[in-house]
């Protein structure tokens, strides 16, 4: 190694270590997730295949005369700006994409264009450790259910289906979050895009192999899926569960990787005895070197650290569970509404970050419903409305979520979300919605969105929840009215700090 290379290579060391310092929080909260969720396990294996893709060509690398870009120091100050914006609107996914970005822009920075260029493939490869995908477990779950539907009435098999719930002969099966075939996916894009580049020289080919990457998986999980349900009825549901579930994943996860690089390799237009990295190098221009540039990069350096000062870092990701101050509804007599014991009849919502509740069993022309408002004080990264410790329903309870089946409603000043859960031949109808500072919110983007915007104005944001459950037997549309009055009945503010926490008409969500 030359002694431009070595000069080189220490700013680079500098840059990476100045940056893990600075963003330490975004880097270990990345490698939990990384090391803790199987769904993105594959992650931990991109920065070695980056390493070793570019170790393989070191000594082509080495022929190049590296030179300062003043592109990777914008590359960097984008970089630390996406950062701010993580902290901001408190989206972690941001922060991840900031730090492989400003890897990304320090190689730029210190080596210069044309060996970046020279490393592109195994630099962008380096975005596979960024966990994120994981919204895509309801869309493959609700393709999995359907195809394995499509299979069993295609071969007049006797079963029934509702969303997620099959019921065959031998009894009720789920096509559950776990069966969404999320690992295999993500595995099979993995492996298909590397094999893009090892094995093929044909854009085309390469396209083919990363489609084909796609769609084997999806196929291959419904399969998987068909025949540990088929197993389990054939054997009185002795078999495919528990331990012989988690065998037959792995042994098809295996076969689908089998698959594709089989199929890459058979088709494979460039020889085995290229280099993996063999692509042309020449030699590209060289800047001269001056102290000018070696200061410039050395504040580009320490441009993660400025971010620090500007935005301190958070608890990114650390929640703790806390005790919710709870109280009954005390409701209007003269709304028509009663209160009941509260009894373990109805489901009921489980907000475990909640500062304050209150919630009640009531009865109105003979129906009887769960009626819970929950209040976040101060939003935050650690206390948030839409968070897996919140659920409209405790855990012996299924989602019915297929097709149509989760309705968006437009109700007064709320927009309400309507779901539908089983439990055996139970039935329960769910409406929720969420406000922020009194603006409604559909979902945790909008969430952190209008939470960003109060904190741009010097606020801090609170939020609220709304949700309201019944027992469903036939139609729901009379459930649907009750829930429409009673909603009729909440003050448009300060309901939890009154102090008899009664509700009453007039100053409603629902008043014109």
């Amino acid at each position: 190694m030359t002694t431009l290379w070595r000069k080189h290579a220490v700013l680079l060391i500098l840059g990476l270590l100045v940056l893990a310092s600075a963003w330490f929080e975004a880097l270990s909260h990345m490698a939990k997730i990384l090391w803790n969720v199987d769904v993105f396990a594959h992650g931990l294996l991109a920065p070695i295949v980056c390493v070793g893709l570019i170790w393989t060509r070191r000594e082509l690398l080495l022929k190049m005369k590296p030179t300062f870009s003043v592109l990777g120091l914008v590359g960097l100050l984008a970089s630390c700006l996406l950062w701010l914006a993580a902290g901001v609107l408190d989206v972690a996914l941001f922060a991840h994409v900031a730090l492989v970005s400003a890897i990304q822009a320090l190689v730029l920075a210190v080596f210069g264009w044309h060996i970046y260029r020279a490393n592109i493939f195994p630099m962008l490869f380096l975005y596979f450790s960024v966990p994120f995908g994981y919204e895509l477990v309801g869309p493959l779950q609700r393709m999995t259910a359907g195809m394995v539907i499509w299979v069993l009435d295609l071969i007049n098999a006797d079963f029934s289906a509702e969303g997620m719930l099959i019921t065959l002969p031998s009894g009720l099966y789920e096509v559950a979050e776990a069966c969404a075939g999320v690992k295999f996916f993500f595995t099979s894009i993995f492996t298909g895009v590397l094999l893009s580049h090892l094995v093929f020289r044909s854009w085309r080919r390469r396209a083919a192999i990363i489609a084909f990457s796609v769609v084997l998986p999806i196929i291959a999980n419904a399969l998987r899926v068909l025949l540990i349900f088929l197993i389990a009825e054939l054997s009185d549901q002795r078999l495919a569960k528990g331990f012989d579930h988690l065998v037959y994943g792995w042994v098809f996860l295996s076969v689908v990787l089998l698959l594709l690089v089989t199929t890459a390799y058979k088709y494979s237009d460039k020889p085995l005895t290229d280099s993996a990295m063999s692509n042309d190098i020449t030699p590209g221009p060289v800047a001269q070197q001056r102290n000018g540039w070696m200061l410039l990069m050395l504040i580009g350096v320490l441009l993660p650290w400025a971010t620090t000062w500007i935005l301190p870092p958070g608890q990114m990701g650390e929640t703790t569970l806390r005790t919710t101050i709870s109280q009954p509804i005390v409701v209007d007599d003269t709304a028509g509404f009663r209160a009941l014991a509260d009894t373990g009849y109805v489901a009921r919502p489980e907000f475990l970050l909640a500062d304050e509740s209150r919630a009640s069993l009531l009865r109105k022309n003979g129906s009887v419903f769960h009626a819970y408002i929950a209040d976040i004080e101060v939003l935050s990264s650690a206390q948030r409305l839409f968070h897996p410790s919140n659920t409209l329903v405790d855990h012996t309870w299924r989602q019915i979520e297929f097709s149509s089946s989760v309705r968006q409603l437009g109700v007064c000043q709320l927009a309400i979300s309507e779901h539908i859960f089983r439990r055996g031949e139970e039935r329960t109808i769910v409406w929720a919605g969420y406000t922020v500072d009194g603006v409604a919110v559909k979902n945790d983007i909008e969430e952190k969105i209008e939470t960003a915007l109060q904190l741009l104005k010097g606020k801090q944001a609170s939020g609220t929840a709304w949700v309201m459950s019944a027992p469903l037997v036939g139609e729901p549309d009379l459930i649907r009215e009750i829930f429409l009055e009673f909603l009729s009945t909440f003050p448009a503010d300060s309901y939890l700090r009154d102090a008899g926490g009664a509700l009453k008409r007039g100053n409603s969500i629902c008043a014109e």
